[in-house]
């Protein structure tokens, strides 16, 4: 390029000055076209941006998969919350359960904290009368029964009643001893029941009281140190007891002592009320098993008293 000097003369650059200037002009040129072809050719720009992405994807893979790596909601969650974590949510049969068991002691509690002889002089007798250390009076009780009663006894069974003139004081007296070796039988299958049942579900007893505040007239809690609540198994004999009883001898009256001797094993701090009542269950399904079966001890029972008892009308004639 030329411009005009001083006086309107035209310039010229030197010659230096003149290829400089020509080889900066080629290499803005040759700049322009390349700028030109990569906005004409859409096809780099793809290729550009697919190797962006892939370079991403490969470092976003790299860091997720490095190990012991959590991501900020984790590390939140386990420094704030450690116990939600670590505790396994409850089953409803659960909370079921344990509601049951504030309940029960809710309840067993307004009646063992009572101090009233009133309360008490009702109760002592069945609280104590099923107990381990006393209930060789309940078996002897099914010897004077058996014996005195043998006619109703016989007839629910099917088995044909003897001749009253054949029956003396001593055959009254086996077949008391036969009736007391049934319950016996039923009522060892019941305590192995029960003190399994206890060992499986190790629910505790009630707390020692303080005398002071709960007066007895005896501690039959002291007994009951070393051993579970659930079921009850002096509830279970009564229930035992009264079953056979009611089926065998017809005596429906006597359930009535089976509430009292739970609400007597409660007021004494030896259970709760549900064990009571878990226990009562127990002992009348070995009362029906046992009813069920009795045939099946006949044959001993005949050795006790003689074959020409306990036959059935076929086998008399």
């Amino acid at each position: 390029m030329a411009g005009k000097g001083e006086g309107g003369d035209l310039y010229l650059p030197p010659a230096v000055n003149s290829a400089r200037y020509r080889t900066s002009l080629k290499s803005f040129h040759s700049n322009n076209s390349k700028d030109e072809a990569q906005e004409e050719d859409p096809d780099l720009h793809y290729d550009e941006e697919s190797k962006f992405q892939s370079n991403y994807t490969s470092n976003q893979l790299a860091y997720n998969s490095t190990p012991f790596r959590h991501s900020e909601e984790d590390v939140i969650t386990s420094t704030v919350k450690p116990d939600i974590l670590d505790t396994a949510p409850k089953s409803r049969l659960r909370h079921f359960i344990e509601v049951l068991d504030a309940i029960d002691k809710e309840w067993s509690n307004k009646l063992n904290k009572e101090n009233r002889l009133s309360i008490e002089l009702p109760l002592i007798l069945f609280a104590h009368i099923f107990n381990r250390a006393f209930i060789f009076f309940p078996v002897g009780l099914f010897i004077v029964i058996g014996g005195i009663r043998y006619e109703t006894w016989m007839s629910v069974n099917g088995y044909k009643i003897p001749p009253s003139e054949d029956v003396t004081f001593a055959t009254r007296f086996l077949l008391g001893i036969c009736f007391m070796f049934f319950f016996s039988l039923m009522l060892v299958l019941m305590v192995i029941s029960t003190t399994i049942l206890k060992k499986l579900i190790k629910r505790q007893r009630p707390p020692l009281p303080e005398m002071i505040y709960a007066k007895r007239m005896n501690n039959l809690r002291g007994r009951e140190t070393g051993t579970y609540a659930m079921p009850s198994g002096d509830s279970a004999a009564c229930a035992l007891f009264c079953y056979i009883l009611t089926h065998q001898m017809k005596v429906q009256a006597i359930y009535l002592i089976l509430p009292l001797v739970c609400l007597g094993r409660v007021y004494y701090h030896c259970h709760w009320i549900g064990d009571t009542i878990v226990g009562s269950v127990v002992g009348t399904m070995w009362g029906v098993f046992g009813c069920y079966f009795l045939y099946a001890i006949v044959p001993l029972m005949q050795l006790i008293v003689g074959k020409e008892f306990f036959l059935t009308a076929t086998q008399a004639i």
